[in-house]
């Protein structure tokens, strides 16, 4: 099994794990929170429960329409190939369960 799946021992993002690189894996996880009024939230990945969320934006939803997600839905995502400054973890291709 692999260590955290978004950082390297350094602390640093895999490009591997990202978007449009060879070998990007499609991660599970579970909605914490969700804001309908700014069209954004966070996931909570099911490979370390106990870290980073990971934030998702309503463009980033396929399949079913952002409004339809709801607090504990399950989705699978892959991480975004540039996360925006501070560097927090941003999700792309959310895909709900």
């Amino acid at each position: 099994m692999r260590k955290a799946w978004w950082r390297t021992p350094q602390g640093k993002i895999k490009d591997s794990d990202r978007v449009g690189k060879a070998g990007a894996v499609p991660t599970r996880g579970m909605i914490t929170n969700i804001n309908y009024g700014r069209g954004c939230g966070f996931i909570q990945p099911d490979t370390d429960p106990d870290g980073r969320s990971v934030y998702f934006e309503q463009a980033a939803v396929e399949g079913t329409a952002f409004a339809e997600l709801r607090f504990g839905d399950y989705v699978t995502y892959e991480l975004h190939d540039e996360p925006p400054p501070p560097a927090e973890l941003r999700a792309a291709r959310v895909l709900p369960e």
